[in-house]
């Protein structure tokens, strides 16, 4: 067994843990319990517009986040992108959970708003 160095853990409240694991679940597309490079550049786009611009820089971003780039990154991974102040990440949890899941909710009110009876 080789030493490694400990992972870093973040308390991760119940809510918050809920939005992490629908955003999550919700890129995981293979249902292998990490974000490869495509999952997750599919997800950087979606909050933020621009994408992961090369494999190198997938590579990099996992080994900031201990992770292993050809498996890519798993829930633990995610919650560190998000909650984890000592890495530089400008990620919001709240902000791209809203735009990721509010979009639905704002159009269904929208439409049912338009039914007359």
């Amino acid at each position: 067994m080789s030493a490694q160095q400990p992972v870093k853990q973040i308390r991760v409240s119940p809510e918050a843990r809920r939005k992490l694991e629908e955003i999550f679940e919700m890129f995981d597309r293979d249902h292998d319990e990490v974000l490869n490079y495509k999952e997750l550049n599919n997800l950087q786009i979606a909050t933020s517009g621009s994408p992961i611009e090369t494999a190198a820089q997938f590579a990099f971003i996992c080994q900031l986040l201990d992770q292993n780039p050809m498996r890519g990154i798993n829930f633990a991974g995610l919650a560190r992108v998000y909650l984890d102040s000592a890495l530089p990440f400008d990620a919001d949890l709240d902000t791209d959970h809203k735009k990721l899941f509010n979009k639905d909710a704002a159009s269904d009110s929208a439409s049912s708003g338009s039914e007359t009876k």
